[in-house]
């Protein structure tokens, strides 16, 4: 008799996709950083939308660079949040027109100071190796892309700003702007942080449940930006969502 042949076709391996950290590392190490020759405005704005490592790898390599990408980075957010603000302020008109884009600049830019240590060490603990100086960087950026989101969202509010008259509606519209840009400047600092550690950024959701928390209480805080008011600021202390509690409320009744 014939011996049977016992012997089983080889399988083919397994392909096993890898993991979200470990494909944002990849991108990371294979991202040609910006040059300093071609760290101009223009460039600095399209790889911030587009390939924002390779502005971030090139602060992290070249300190004399971190200052320069970083003060670029900070002109955008001012003069494109500065932009929004006024379209904000036109929905009140009067006072609103100067104080609502100063409230918004100061209230995210006090945010973002308050909450920069608390993003490095969160950034420490969920195993990254990324420098005090890179995390001040990559935090100008996030404000940057915040700001480029506010000056697309601009014409939408405007719209919206002139056609009613209800606080509530632009409020909630205002909010949602917000939510959207805090979505989008988050996840760089995510995929930033993930890039640099080999644990991922599983603490870093934490540290964006509290950022969140201190922008939506500083909107709170330096009230009115929208609407109008007999004084500039005001001087009762009140959470935030209280304070949409008792706006909302009149509107639904």
């Amino acid at each position: 008799m014939n011996e049977q042949n016992n012997t089983q076709p080889s399988r083919p391996p397994v392909h096993t996709p890898p993991s979200q950290s470990n494909a944002i590392q990849n991108l990371w190490r294979d991202t040609e950083p910006l040059e300093a020759s071609s760290a101009t405005l223009g460039k600095i704005f399209e790889s911030l939308l587009r390939e924002p490592f390779r502005i971030l790898k090139a602060a992290d390599n070249d300190h004399s660079l971190a200052a320069r990408i970083t003060l670029t980075l900070i002109a955008t957010f001012v003069v494109c949040a500065g932009v929004f603000g006024l379209v904000v302020g036109t929905f009140s008109m009067g006072t609103q027109l100067w104080a609502a884009p100063v409230k918004i600049l100061a209230g995210t830019a006090i945010s973002m100071l308050i909450c920069l240590p608390s993003l490095y060490i969160f950034s420490c603990l969920s195993g990254s190796r990324i420098s005090l100086a890179t995390t001040a960087v990559l935090m100008a950026g996030s404000s940057a892309l915040i700001g480029i989101l506010l000056i697309g969202f601009a014409p939408v509010f405007w719209i919206f700003a002139q056609s009613t008259e209800a606080i509530a509606i632009v409020g909630v519209l205002l909010l949602i702007i917000w939510v959207v840009c805090l979505v989008f400047a988050t996840r760089l600092i995510r995929n930033t942080v993930a890039s640099f550690s080999q644990g991922g950024s599983k603490h870093i959701g934490i540290w964006v449940f509290i950022f969140t928390l201190v922008t939506l209480q500083m909107s709170c805080t330096l009230r009115p930006i929208i609407g109008t008011s007999g004084d500039l600021l005001t001087q009762e202390k009140k959470f935030f969502l209280a304070h949409w509690i008792e706006q909302l409320t009149p509107d639904l009744d």
